[in-house]
């Protein structure tokens, strides 16, 4: 039976904060019977709910507390009767709502480790001094070491801090497929490398001290990776060697100025996305890049289509009738000038960049041909 089990704490959250998980609490519950199992008063104060149709059972908890041990207690109790119906928890969502963090509630052999859990969402817990060693323990998941599928743990957080967990909290969940990590410190405690192999999809958010080819063990079934927060301000080639099958590739929010030629030489040939916005590049070479392969740079420093970089990918593009790739590049002011004449002239397809402006405000496909030929001669 499909069980998905949600777990909010409040203490002195505005009622606007609360009325507006009732209003999810209420869309997901409809046409949904009272649950016959666990009972009622052993899992108080959480409302169990069960579709006989789909065979689905919600459980709400919400706790309103002042004494945090109490809710420590009826947590442990909760889950122990849970434990005791063998349900599987395809997903538990734990949402601190803004109270940053319960003093004596832990993911442990007590609460979390007596689930066989699918998934987990961890929501909105403050980032202090060692509260990641104290929330996630080594026993969080003890009950699902073949069962955990997916992890995301997403803090409330300043922006400068982040955490870390038990260093055995991920150990022996070899059957995980989906890793989302926000604010962790990789740096400072590196994942185990068995956690890799299985990984569909990893999203990172944290501040690394270099990004290469032995940053990350290979991930051998990773089909997508999100990085972000990164503050590095140059990726070496050979970075993409550890991604075979990827197919989604975003690094954002990273202050990257450079990436080294030939990065994507030898990167997945089912890779049909390459999301590397709201950086700092001035440029960026796209050679060996799928022409159906769509390419973000929204929002960087490039003001020149080099064409040692982008020609390659465009002509892959243009002489391929069934290509579908394009490069969208809003937010980077072009100076159209002879830099372009190779892809306005030459090939006649501005129309590979998509929402290109120049410093004066005009589109790039406006640019006038007979221009740049005036002002950029051909070389002897």
């Amino acid at each position: 039976m499909l069980c998905i089990l949600l777990l909010v704490f409040y203490a002195g959250i505005s009622e606007g904060y609360r009325n507006n998980n009732y209003i999810v609490r209420e869309s997901m519950n409809r046409d949904i019977g009272a649950c016959s199992f666990p009972p009622p008063d052993l899992i108080k104060p959480c409302d169990c709910s069960n579709n006989t149709e789909t065979l689905e059972v919600e459980v709400y908890c919400e706790f309103s507390f002042a004494a945090e041990d109490d809710v420590t207690e009826m947590t442990e109790t909760i889950f122990a009767q849970f434990d005791k119906a063998n349900y599987t928890i395809d997903h538990l969502y734990i949402d601190f709502g803004r109270t940053g963090h319960v003093a004596n509630f832990a993911l442990n052999l007590n609460t979390t480790g007596k689930l066989k859990l699918e998934s987990i969402t961890v929501w909105l817990f403050d980032i202090q001094d060692d509260i990641g060693q104290h929330l996630f323990t080594s026993t969080a998941f003890s009950n699902s070491k073949s069962s955990l599928r997916g992890i995301e743990i997403i803090p409330y957080y300043d922006q400068d801090l982040v955490f870390t967990f038990d260093p055995e909290f991920l150990v022996g969940l070899e059957n995980l497929t989906d890793l989302n990590l926000i604010r962790y410190d990789y740096a400072a405690q590196p994942l185990p490398e068995t956690i890799f192999k299985g990984l569909e999809s990893f999203t990172l958010d944290a501040p690394l001290t270099n990004l290469t080819s032995t940053t990350f063990p290979t991930m051998p079934n990773l089909q997508f990776i999100y990085l972000s927060s990164l503050n590095i301000s140059h990726i070496q080639k050979g970075f993409m060697d550890l991604f075979p099958v990827l197919e989604d590739f975003v690094i954002t929010q990273s202050n990257i100025a450079t990436i080294e030629t030939g990065f994507f030489v030898n990167s997945s040939a089912k890779l049909e996305y390459v999301g590397l916005y709201s950086n700092i590049l001035t440029s960026v070479d796209l050679t060996g890049l799928s022409p159906n392969c769509i390419v973000e740079l929204d929002y960087n420093s490039i003001s020149r289509l080099e064409e040692e970089n982008f020609r390659p990918f465009v002509e892959g593009i243009i002489n391929n009738p069934e290509a579908d790739g394009y490069i969208n590049i809003p937010g980077n002011e072009l100076e159209c000038s002879c830099d372009v004449k190779w892809l306005i002239v030459d090939l006649k397809t501005p129309g590979v960049f998509r929402n290109a402006f120049c410093a004066d405000d005009i589109a790039l496909d406006q640019v006038d041909p007979d221009l740049l030929i005036i002002e950029c001669p051909d070389s002897n």
